[in-house]
């Protein structure tokens, strides 16, 4: 019985010492305890080529990552639009800081003939204009504004989609107005404030946070700077309504002294004959322009056409001319089929920051 289990034994613990033998290992005694020391090392060759594999794949995906991040970096100005129209959140659009104390952001590269700003310390007007297209100084040239943008986000992309440049005003109470005026600005278009402002009529409402001229001074200004806050990139102002605020000299040499402080143009919309915005504006030396034609009072393609063709010959007449307009789908079709008839019969389409005027200051001597 010793025998066999003498026998039994080495018969049991040969058979891994030829398994060893023919891997290449060591042969060594059949004691049972370092066993588990052998079976490490058998394990430790596995082990560290999974470790290689593993640190090659942190290699690799790093190296994608770090190209698809250099590619979105590359990718044109056009797919940036695309991506410019995800909504953000209302407490983020809430948030956005005043100009008053902080500086607009920098925006990504433009795409190309789009306005880039290229000198910081211009003043906004100058440092956002957009491009003016080559020879348009030897043709008799109309700017195109279209106010009331951002209350519809498809409206507003098919105007920025229209044949740049065309000066886009957008209302500061409307939602997702950072991604609504970057996909503009991508596009080329110019951007204005189109600041609310009180109208003759107590029965009409211009909307959140309008400028009223009951309120005290304060109130005007922590208005202004708030309707101000909305977005960046913008030129200067235009006033949504305003036919009672507009003809009030008071509170408006208050907006207008502050709107010049901040580097920023006036369109004076000319909703109220007596007007005092070309006036005053001329007085502080701001850089300012007054409306010649509204173009769809009455919301018809055919109307809406005449008077693109009233506003052509007021520019042929005078060398410029300002058109407004709303994004009404009769406006936006008429101007896909005026512009480029307009183009080839020479008129130049250019960003209302060309036409503005930028006087001396003017003196009023007192009385």
């Amino acid at each position: 019985m010793a025998r066999q289990r003498q026998s039994s034994q080495r018969s049991t613990t040969s058979a891994p010492g030829r398994r060893r033998a023919a891997l290449g290992l060591a042969v060594e005694t059949p004691a049972p305890a370092p066993a588990p020391r052998r079976k490490t090392k058998r394990s430790a060759k596995p082990r560290r080529k999974w470790l290689a594999v593993h640190a090659l794949a942190v290699l690799a995906a790093t190296a994608v990552g770090v190209m698809y991040v250099a590619d979105l970096m590359r990718q044109p100005a056009a797919e940036a639009a695309l991506a410019a129209t995800v909504p953000l959140a209302p407490e983020v659009s809430a948030a956005m800081p005043s100009l008053k104390s902080t500086p607009p952001s920098p925006l990504p590269r433009p795409a190309q003939h789009e306005a880039a700003p290229v000198d910081d310390d211009l003043p906004p007007w100058r440092r956002y204009a957009a491009a003016v297209p080559a020879g348009a100084e030897h043709q008799p040239r109309l700017a195109i504004v279209i106010d009331d943008l951002g209350l519809n986000e498809a409206a507003a992309r098919q105007v920025a989609d229209l044949p740049r440049p065309i000066t886009m005003a957008f209302l500061p109470y409307a939602r997702n107005l950072p991604a609504q005026t970057l996909n503009a600005r991508l596009k080329g278009q110019e951007l204005l404030v189109h600041l609310p402002m009180e109208p003759a009529s107590q029965g009409v409402d211009p909307g959140r946070n309008a400028l009223l001229t009951d309120l005290p001074p304060t109130e005007i200004e922590r208005r202004l700077d708030w309707n101000l806050s909305r977005f960046t990139g913008f030129v200067g102002v235009n006033n949504h309504m305003g036919s009672r605020f507009t003809a009030d000299a008071d509170a408006m040499t208050l907006v207008l002294r502050k709107l010049a402080g901040k580097g920023l143009l006036f369109l004076d919309s000319r909703t109220a004959e007596n007007s005092q915005g070309a006036r005053i504006a001329a007085a502080l030396a701001m850089p300012h322009g007054a409306r010649n034609v509204f173009l769809d009072n009455e919301r018809n393609a055919d109307a809406i056409l005449v008077q693109l063709e009233k506003a052509e010959a007021v520019a042929r007449s005078r060398g410029q001319a300002i058109a407004i307009g709303h994004p009404h789908a009769q406006t936006i079709a008429a101007l896909r089929q005026w512009i480029p008839d307009a183009r080839r019969r020479g008129i130049a389409l250019v960003p209302l920051s060309s036409l503005v005027k930028a006087p001396a200051p003017v003196t009023v001597a007192s009385r």
